[in-house]
This record gives C-alpha cells, structure tokens and sequence, in this order.
C-alpha cells in the first residue's frame, strides 16, 4: 500500500477507503487477510485501473 500511495499520491483518507473496500472485497471472497488480488480490485475502483501490480 505504501508504494501505491506514493505513486498515485494518495491521501490519508483515500488509503483508508482503498484499505475498507479490499477488506469487503476478502470478505466477499471468504479471505481472512485482504489479498493482493482485493487491494488491487479496490485500488481500481478508485479509478486507476492503469495499476500494474502490487
């Protein structure tokens, strides 16, 4: 995340919603941990769905 956020410039409530919305889209998936996957899914409804990788 700390990488993502110093690429794009993300605020500190921006990380927060990004961390919210990945931890519903694991739960959704029956994760116990947000994944990768989920942090870049929310990361991409954000609005930057030019990410690469996380």
């Amino acid at each position: 995340m700390k990488e993502i956020s110093i690429a794009y410039h993300f605020s500190n409530r921006v990380q927060v919603n990004i961390i919210r919305t990945a931890r519903t889209i694991a739960d959704l998936d029956g994760e116990r941990e947000i994944t990768k996957e989920a942090l870049s899914e929310a990361v991409k409804y954000r609005g930057h769905s030019s990410m690469v990788s996380i």
